[in-house]
């Protein structure tokens, strides 16, 4: 839950951060000289500033801010690295537990298959990759399954 929290406050703050560049950027002189010329009369008859400069150009970071693909990727990539990359490592772990259990398998463990078949070990053969599973006690009937199929190693 904290990873949740976290990618919410990276977000929010680049969020203002770029909000508060396009508010500054929004309040400034107009950016061509021929949307100045466009103006009304009235206002372009009216004295100007003595103390107006001329428009600075942009700074890197306030265009870098502006633009909203930036943003975009930047929640992205906070959404990867806070979301789904732990979630990758974990399915390894499990894959990797998973493996290390199938390749320990010896006589009398229970196991379910991925095709819901529950059974007790009753031999293996690690150089074909199949397990012979024992399915009833009574009857002592028996199934040989792959051992990529098998699911569940349970433990006693």
């Amino acid at each position: 839950m904290a990873t949740w929290k976290l990618c919410f406050w990276i977000a929010l703050c680049v969020c203002f951060v770029g909000s508060f560049a396009r508010a500054q950027e929004a309040g400034s002189a107009p950016a061509s000289p021929e949307a100045a010329a466009s103006a009304p009369a009235d206002k372009a008859s009216a004295p100007a500033d003595k103390g107006s400069s001329p428009k600075q150009p942009a700074s890197f970071w306030e265009e870098f801010l502006s633009n909203p693909l930036w943003l975009m990727m930047a929640m992205l990539l906070v959404f990867y690295v806070g979301v789904l990359l732990p979630t990758q490592r974990s399915n390894r772990r499990q894959q990797r537990e998973l493996a290390e259990l199938i390749s320990s398998l010896k006589k009398n463990d229970r196991v379910v298959t991925s095709f819901g078949v529950h059974g007790v070990v009753v031999s293996t053969q690690p150089d074909v990759g199949t397990v012979t599973l024992r399915l009833d006690e009574t009857s002592n009937a028996k199934m040989t399954v792959n051992r990529d199929t098998i699911r569940v190693v349970k433990k006693d």
